[in-house]
């Protein structure tokens, strides 16, 4: 069995989004203190280095490497899908590139839209602090 297990989290960039999942982060560290967890937005951000727009190709490549480089290190990603973000998606996307272990949460009842809807269904994981959470079951 392994000793340590890492959790990225895929979630968008927005403060309420991120106060949640600081407590999800605080809760699972607390009751199983061998995980490690690593919010996207938290590890990854761009880099006040890179602030002209002639270097946004080697931010984004920058970046790129490092969101890639986290979830191959993380041995579950759970990804936030309730707003439809495309940075959420891509990191999805890497995440199935790379067979990981995901978790599809949503805060409300919707069906993924493309392949990733594929032999999934949600049910209720019940009250957060944004209102009821789902979960895809695959």
């Amino acid at each position: 069995m392994k000793p340590a297990y890492k959790l990225f989290f895929a979630i968008p960039f927005d403060s309420a989004t991120k106060n949640l999942y600081d407590r999800v982060c605080r809760t699972i560290r607390k009751q199983y203190p061998s995980v490690t967890t690593v919010i996207g937005n938290q590890e990854v951000g761009p880099s006040p280095m890179y602030s002209d727009i002639a270097s946004f190709k080697v931010q984004n490549r920058e970046l790129t490497k490092q969101f890639v480089a986290q979830i191959q290190e993380s041995d579950i990603v759970i990804a936030d899908l309730t707003h439809n973000n495309p940075n959420v998606h891509v990191e999805l996307g890497i995440a199935l590139m790379e067979s990981k272990n995901i978790l599809r949460v949503t805060g409300r009842s919707i069906r993924c839209p493309g392949d990733v809807d594929e032999n999934n269904h949600f049910t209720s994981l019940g009250n957060c602090a944004r209102g009821r959470m789902w979960i895809s079951c695959c």
